[in-house]
């Protein structure tokens, strides 16, 4: 027989709680290029780097990111699971982006650190790896002068648990090229 014992009661949170990803807090690396993490009680403490390797960042404005995850239960099946979807909005089609973000979409497994408008760190992919698959995938120039010029990028990922979270010292270690 499974149990589950609850561990802690939800309180109302105070009224100043902010949407969104913050601007250029994105990172991404290959997922081969960790070596080893250590998530206590669902927030990443130590992430080790493979030497000589990086996260790269994704400079995107504000509020045109954002990560949905969704909680997958399964009675018949006795399954659950998470599945995020980020989509992140580059401005400004060009050359090099294109070479860059097909690559990506090359990349079998990604780790995605991001960082939320109340200033937490999340981080996908660490155990199963994010794909440049579902959410929105485009390059688009618009029409009027108005509209976006650029990419829409989508990010999936599917997990045992919600995201972690990560401790700011972890991100202002990692290496970023």
């Amino acid at each position: 027989m499974c149990t589950s014992l609850l561990t802690a009661s939800q309180v109302i949170a105070c009224n100043d709680s902010v949407g969104g990803i913050e601007a250029n807090s994105i990172l991404i690396a290959n997922r081969e290029n960790i070596s080893a993490f250590t998530e206590v009680a669902g927030e990443v403490t130590v992430l080790t780097q493979v030497a000589l390797t990086n996260f790269y960042r994704y400079e995107a404005d504000e509020e045109i990111a954002d990560a949905l995850t969704t909680e997958e239960k399964s009675v018949e099946n006795g399954t659950l699971f998470y599945t995020t979807v980020m989509n992140v909005m580059i401005n400004k089609l060009s050359r090099e982006k294109n070479v860059e973000f097909k690559l990506l979409a090359a990349a079998r497994n990604l780790v995605i650190i991001y960082q939320d408008g109340n200033g937490i760190y999340h981080a996908i992919g660490l155990d199963n790896g994010a794909k440049k698959v579902g959410g929105t995938n485009t390059a688009q120039t618009g029409k009027a002068f108005g509209d976006m010029n650029g990419y829409t990028m989508g990010f999936t990922c599917k997990e045992k648990h919600y995201p972690y979270t990560v401790d700011a010292t972890v991100v202002a270690g990692l290496t970023v090229g």
